[in-house]
């Protein structure tokens, strides 16, 4: 498999798995954290402790935030 972002990815199938794994459990914890009543940012901070340069020069584009908010979207759209 090649990505744009990491080059050539040997054992792409397992890459991708790992992956998707990686994003369902993202999905499971703001999930649980804001049935809670956690905040989306209180969410955000527990989860994407590490903070790295492209979020500020993105201007907020590459901000992880939006995964927990559209989650919680997804979440309240779903339940609606």
């Amino acid at each position: 498999m090649y990505c744009s972002h990491a080059g050539f990815i040997k054992d792409g199938r397992k890459s991708l798995k790992n992956k998707r794994d990686y994003l369902f459990n993202i999905q499971q914890q703001v999930i649980e954290q804001y049935q809670e009543g956690l905040s989306s940012k209180q969410i955000h901070d527990s989860l994407f402790k590490r903070k790295y340069p492209i979020t500020k020069l993105s201007g907020g584009e590459w901000d992880s935030m939006h995964i927990v908010t559209s989650i919680i979207e997804d979440m309240k759209q779903a339940i609606s």
